[in-house]
């Protein structure tokens, strides 16, 4: 399965709420699998975003801790660019969507649903 990482950061959160509802055995496995993916790659995606902010940083002012490093106003563009690229990037993962049936019982909101639609199928 193909998917964009702005799609997967946007999913990510209705995946745990899935994941922490009660499933049937095999549904739980399947998605458990997933999320050590989702984590996995989700990680990687941080550490670029974090090579980013750097790389475009804002020096910081004398005394401020290096926690608070940001985005300098005029590199703004040049960083929103090269975030833009890495959220468009398409990601492999190892799944095959589920039914909504296997998740039927689970109370999700419509933008759980939307969120995670490339994971359920019909």
């Amino acid at each position: 399965m193909q998917i964009k990482v702005e799609k997967l950061m946007l999913a990510k959160d209705s995946l745990n709420k899935l994941l922490s509802q009660e499933l049937p055995v095999t549904t739980a496995f399947r998605l458990s699998k997933l999320a050590k993916q989702v984590i996995e790659e989700l990680k990687t995606v941080e550490d670029n975003r974090i090579k980013l902010i750097k790389k475009y940083q804002e020096e910081p002012k004398e005394g401020e801790k290096e926690s608070n490093i940001r985005v300098a106003p005029e590199n703004a563009a040049a960083f929103n660019q090269d975030f833009s690229e890495l959220l468009n990037i398409e990601i492999g993962l190892d799944f095959e969507p589920i039914s909504i049936g296997e998740i039927s019982d689970v109370k999700l909101t419509a933008i759980d649903l939307i969120n995670l639609d490339v994971f359920v199928k019909n």
